[in-house]
């Protein structure tokens, strides 16, 4: 096996910088290690270091950024669930509760549909779920595909530094 395969069968989940935002947002939540420091990593690599990293690559938890934006982001978007997925459970769970008080917040308007508090209440908070899930269709992948270029860094170091010692 070469280590230039191995590499380009993970190149789908690692980042990419191919518009604005994401290097707008790469700002804020920079991967430690770059894809071609990554490859290069892989060049250095001896067929049973590959064997080990194949191995080790699939017993860990790298998540697919395409079925996290389809399934997790864009049909259980509102729930937060693709927050929850990649480990960000605070910001899943404000999701969470955020549209359990726009739901309960519409039930109190079907109940007194002439209460202006309760007329900007449900505005506020059905558009502003909606506001935050517009935000996680572009976040959410930048951060998963950050987190997984740096466990497969976590790999490729520890199995380097093993046969360095």
């Amino acid at each position: 096996m070469v280590g230039l395969d191995l590499y380009y069968s993970i190149e789908s989940k690692l980042p990419r910088k191919y518009h604005w935002f994401t290097n707008w947002y790469i700002k804020f939540e920079k991967p430690k290690i770059s894809n071609e420091e990554l490859k290069l990593k892989f060049e250095k690599l001896n067929n049973t270091q590959l064997n080990e990293v194949a191995f080790k690559l699939s017993n860990t938890k790298i998540l697919n950024p395409t079925k996290v934006f389809w399934l997790y982001n864009f049909i259980f978007g509102a729930l937060g669930v693709a927050r929850f997925a990649i480990g960000h459970f605070k910001i899943g769970l404000f999701r969470l509760i955020f549209t359990i008080i726009a739901i309960v917040v519409s039930f109190f308007l079907n109940m007194n549909p002439y209460d202006p508090l309760i007329g900007l209440l449900y505005i506020f908070f059905y558009y502003g779920g909606h506001g935050l899930w517009i935000a996680d269709l572009f976040m959410v992948g930048v951060s998963l595909r950050n987190q997984n270029i740096e466990k497969i860094n976590n790999i490729l170091d520890e199995i380097l530094a093993k046969d360095n010692v």
